[in-house]
């Protein structure tokens, strides 16, 4: 973490990210919603104003966040495939990670698109896609403990500081007010 008091940390970034289990083709869509500055400590602002209680996933479906943010944030969405086909399957490879190699290969078998806040899909680097899947994994997962121990539940999320690195610096680059 950061050495400064402010929220977030001089050098991290908040991100709160939710997941939702959807049908079709990919399983998963989600956000992210991201407070921060860059390395020059300017804000990251978002290119319109947003509404601060609803985000609207790829699939046209709107929801409000399980956190509310009370800073400029950036949003970004995702679809996320599920490559397994049994939440068992998924735990059962998580549960045997024992290398960050084991942890790559799990992330590699998921493919995620990523979209602005117009819905528009957005490439971005490997570094920084891999930042996020790592998010939307560690959601999936939730959701997937949960079903296993007979909890139903269709959406989770998680909250997390995390370091800003250069990749995810160019990335939400794009991303902000100019």
């Amino acid at each position: 973490m950061g050495t400064s008091t402010e929220y977030p940390y001089a050098d991290d970034l908040f991100i709160s990210a939710d997941i939702f289990i959807v049908g079709g083709e990919y399983g998963y869509e989600g956000s992210f919603l991201i407070v921060g500055k860059d390395s020059n400590g300017i804000e990251y602002i978002p290119p319109e104003s947003v509404d601060r209680h609803i985000v609207r996933l790829p699939s046209g479906t709107s929801f409000s966040p399980l956190v509310s943010l009370h800073k400029p944030r950036i949003t970004v969405t995702y679809r996320l495939k599920r490559p397994y086909g049994s939440y068992q399957g998924f735990l059962t490879d998580l549960d045997k990670m024992e290398t960050y190699a084991d942890s790559e290969n799990i992330a590699s078998k998921f493919v995620i698109l990523l979209y602005n806040s117009q819905g528009e899909q957005i490439q971005a680097t490997e570094a920084a896609t891999s930042f996020f899947k790592c998010l939307t994994i560690g959601c999936a997962e939730r959701l997937a403990r949960a079903t296993v121990a007979g909890i139903v539940a269709s959406h989770t999320g998680l909250e997390a500081y995390l370091e800003r690195t250069p990749e995810v610096e160019k990335f939400l680059e794009g991303l902000r007010k100019k």
